[in-house]
């Protein structure tokens, strides 16, 4: 209906707004081919009204990256969003730039570009920080950044899985055991041990026992049976 009543100029990019909402929300639905269709909608609406700057062009780019994101065409995306970072008002913090970087993002993610998904969202961040009421964008971008960690540690385990030895280890330290107590059960130095938990850190990209301990359990590694009698948790005093 907004694209059938739209008329000249204002009109214009008030209808090219409110078909870049409603991609987003069909997005949101799982509906990314209907999202596309009304992200290019929109992009119609801006190029025949001339309107090649400002936020009802960011919004519409923002809308068709964002749809292609979830397609094949994730090259095509990232330059989308890539031109929606650089037309949203960007003198100051806003809104519509935070989350152009947002969805810019998630697409680096998609072709593997940890170093530009995580400067995107940096940028994000820097923007939302200083923006009153942005709790719903800056979720996103919480949202967004949790599965870009959470992909990469389960690609880097499942890329290169761990030795029968960095299992043994990993049960022990993942129970409570220390590195004396390991180095003991397993009848290695602590030398050894050591550099076995460098090893098994990278490969499940963690940098602490804590996040191993999450890690191990989120891989159901460290199962009851499997853990050396001496690895288990000592009581705190």
């Amino acid at each position: 209906e907004a694209r059938r009543l739209s008329g000249p100029g204002s009109w214009a990019a008030g209808a090219a707004l409110t078909l870049s909402y409603l991609a987003l929300i069909e997005l949101d639905s799982g509906a990314s081919a209907q999202a596309e269709r009304m992200a290019r909608g929109a992009l119609t609406l801006v190029e025949e009204n001339h309107l090649a700057s400002g936020i009802p062009t960011t919004n519409a780019l923002t809308a068709l990256g964002a749809a292609l994101t979830a397609t094949t065409d994730v090259h095509a995306a990232v330059e989308l969003l890539s031109e929606a970072v650089e037309l949203a008002p960007s003198t100051a913090p806003s809104y519509w730039h935070a989350h152009a970087l947002i969805r810019l993002a998630a697409a680096f993610d998609r072709l593997g570009d940890t170093a530009q998904a995580d400067e995107a969202l940096s940028a994000a961040r820097a923007d939302l920080e200083a923006l009153p009421d942005a709790a719903r964008l800056s979720a996103m971008r919480e949202q967004t950044e949790a599965a870009l960690k959470g992909r990469h540690r389960r690609d880097a385990f499942l890329g290169e899985p761990l030795s029968e030895a960095e299992l043994r280890i990993v049960r022990s330290l993942a129970s409570g055991a220390s590195l004396s107590d390991v180095a003991r059960e397993l009848y290695l130095s602590q030398n050894t041990v050591k550099t076995h938990r460098r090893s098994i850190y990278r490969k499940l990209g963690v940098s602490s026992r804590d996040e191993l301990v999450t890690r191990a359990a989120e891989l159901e590694i460290a199962a009851d049976g499997d853990r050396p009698r001496s690895a288990r948790p000592r009581p705190r005093h």
